[in-house]
């Protein structure tokens, strides 16, 4: 297997989409279902998560949502 491709990827190595994709599976692992507002909390604290601590490439528009998100994650966090 060739590394490389559309990022910055050694052979083997998953992609950005892939590392989003088990943030996602691995709530739906917790038996939770998907469509319930505290899994979708925890999906999207997964991606915030990922993003400052575990992907190897990120879109820019991802990257901007999920910086917009953080932050308001954590206004909300101050106002409590």
């Amino acid at each position: 297997m060739v590394g490389g491709g559309l990022g910055p990827y050694e052979p083997g190595e998953w992609s950005d989409d892939t590392q989003m994709a088990v943030c996602v599976a691995r709530v739906a692992a917790s038996g939770t279902r998907l469509t319930r507002s505290d899994a979708l909390d925890a999906v999207a604290a997964a991606f915030i998560d990922w993003k400052h601590n575990a992907a190897s490439d990120i879109g820019n528009q991802t990257a901007t949502v999920l910086e917009m998100a953080s932050r308001m994650t954590a206004s909300a966090s101050a106002r409590r």
